[in-house]
């Protein structure tokens, strides 16, 4: 210290050190208690500390993974323009928000809603990076309503289809990976209805939609998309042929007479089926081609599947517009309508 600085005097009031320490208790406490997953790194990413309820998210030990990389934060692929966009967020923004795809420890593949945000000097330069991490799946399951899921099946409506099928098309994008969409429906469900009444059409809609659980793979979801209908997403198929298969299960597990209360229930389905990338880049194009797709199977025959070709929406226009055309022929009497007698 300077000699000409001016000392203190033994009776003036010093720093605060009782709220400091109140402070930093409190901090303490709740980045230990905090349900949130909270991790911080240096400048270049590199883990300074965490709390446990990150240690447990990701399935590591604290101590050893200090001064390395997170997986959140290390893409293995060095190109990765996911990786690459959000960390130009940070430099630009000093924030970033969004869902990604993490690797934990045991080697499992879950979703996460991932927060960053940079903590900087006065002068503007950056010390450390803040983060959070939420089990996407886990905050979905406690806080979506029952506007999301089918209370008669108990799955997934289409408001999470859509929702599901966008995250999984950027997924795949990025990932330079295949996805399928399965659309299908019941063949002949009206007519089920109608003869054996409601509740032996709802009791087959349970039926169909355990069976349909049966016939994909846990990371694949199934949806009940409409009042007869049902849509599953694929995730990261190695080959267009492997929703074909899926598809092939299905048909057979829902071919056969299925039981219902006392009645067997003879029914089939028809399903159409779109590839990402190459039968749509977004959920618009995906959901209408995988619903032409269906549509041409319905057409070809029951319990059949159809995958999507540019001519089903050529032939879905012309159908419209014929239906149109006799609509406003109609509606000018410009059709004559004569009765002959056999």
């Amino acid at each position: 210290m300077d000699d000409n600085t001016e000392k203190p005097r033994k009776d003036a009031p010093g720093p605060n050190i009782s709220a400091y320490t109140a402070e930093s208790a409190f901090f303490d406490v709740f980045f230990t208690n905090a349900s949130e997953a909270i991790f911080i790194t240096n400048p270049k990413g590199e883990l300074v500390t965490a709390n446990p309820s990150f240690a447990s998210l990701m399935g590591i030990d604290i101590e050893s993974a200090i001064g390395r990389i997170p997986t959140i934060l290390k893409p293995e692929n060095p190109d990765d323009d996911f990786y690459t966009s959000l960390m130009r967020s940070l430099k630009r923004k000093g924030s970033w928000k969004g869902e990604i795809m993490n690797m934990r420890s045991t080697g499992e593949i879950s979703r996460e809603w991932l927060s960053i945000s940079a903590y900087k000097k006065p002068n503007g330069e950056t010390t450390h990076y803040v983060g959070t991490l939420i089990d996407a799946a886990a905050q979905v399951s406690q806080s979506l309503s029952k506007h999301y899921y089918d209370s008669l099946t108990k799955l997934p409506n289409r408001l999470l289809l859509q929702d599901r099928l966008e995250f999984m098309i950027n997924h795949a994008r990025r990932n330079n990976q295949l996805m399928a969409l399965l659309l299908l429906d019941i063949d002949r469900f009206r007519l089920i209805n109608d003869t054996f009444g409601y509740e032996i059409g709802d009791k087959l809609l349970q039926t169909i939609a355990e069976r349909l659980n049966t016939c994909v793979r846990d990371v694949d979801v199934v949806f009940r998309s409409g009042d007869d209908e049902f849509a599953i997403i694929l995730e990261e198929i190695a080959h267009q042929e492997d929703a074909a298969k899926v598809a092939k299960r299905i048909l057979t597990s829902c071919a056969g007479p299925l039981q219902v209360n006392e009645h067997d229930i003879h029914t089939s389905v028809c399903i159409g089926i779109s590839i990402f990338p190459h039968d749509g880049d977004g959920k618009v194009q995906m959901l209408q081609n995988a619903e032409a797709a269906m549509l041409r199977a319905r057409e070809t025959g029951l319990n059949n599947y159809q995958h999507y070709k540019p001519s089903m929406n050529a032939r879905a226009l012309e159908r419209l517009t014929l239906e149109n055309d006799l609509r406003s022929a109609l509606s000018r009497y410009e059709l004559c309508t004569f009765f002959q007698p056999q």
